[in-house]
């Protein structure tokens, strides 16, 4: 099945011998299981493939670099807005008066004239929420000992603990895990 799709879809394969596996599960063998695949128009964007260690997954970490130097130009900025506290009758009105300056001689002219008479009455007239989603990049909870154990988990998992001492390295792992939870609990 995936051969089908590698094939239909002219897709190339971007996993490079001498790696190693992608899957590595104790008692369970490897694989390379998860693969790579590059559509026509970016297989030659991709360069550096690899196959790293460093989660407690027993998927290791696939990364390759994109080559986007020629990049297509940014799109115009997306704007979310509170429409709770929208001043419909006035825009309603913007609108009514931007009707005038539609430009019907074409379907992509007039669309085109269409949306950004809305964009317009939309920007003087609908106010833009302060943080779109309301994510601060930071989790309240979160402490600085928290910070010390991840690091801590980070260290063991480098050195590489979870390799040579297993049991060791969950009991760091473990603690970690209970003290998010733990801080999570009474925030």
């Amino acid at each position: 099945m995936v051969e089908v799709l590698v094939e239909e879809f002219d897709l190339k394969v971007a996993n490079m011998p001498g790696h190693i596996p992608t899957y590595d599960r104790e008692g369970m063998g490897t694989s390379n299981i998860d693969v790579t695949l590059l559509a026509p128009q970016t297989r030659n964007l991709a360069s550096e493939w690899k196959v790293c260690d460093v989660t407690d997954s027993d998927h290791n970490v696939v990364s390759f670099k994109l080559n986007l130097r020629d990049r297509a130009p940014r799109g115009p900025e997306a704007y979310r807005f509170n429409t709770r506290k929208a001043d419909w009758e006035t825009f309603s009105r913007s609108l009514c008066v931007s009707k005038l300056t539609i430009d019907a001689s074409t379907v992509d002219t007039q669309a085109r004239t269409i949306i950004n008479a809305l964009q317009i009455a939309a920007r003087k007239y609908i106010p833009r929420l302060k943080r779109p989603g309301g994510y601060t990049g930071k989790q309240p909870w979160w402490t600085s000992e928290l910070t010390s154990l991840r690091a801590e988990l980070s260290r063991n998992r480098r050195l590489p603990l979870h390799r040579t001492k297993r049991p060791e390295y969950n009991t760091v792992r473990n603690n970690y895990l209970q003290s998010i939870r733990k801080t999570k609990d009474t925030a």
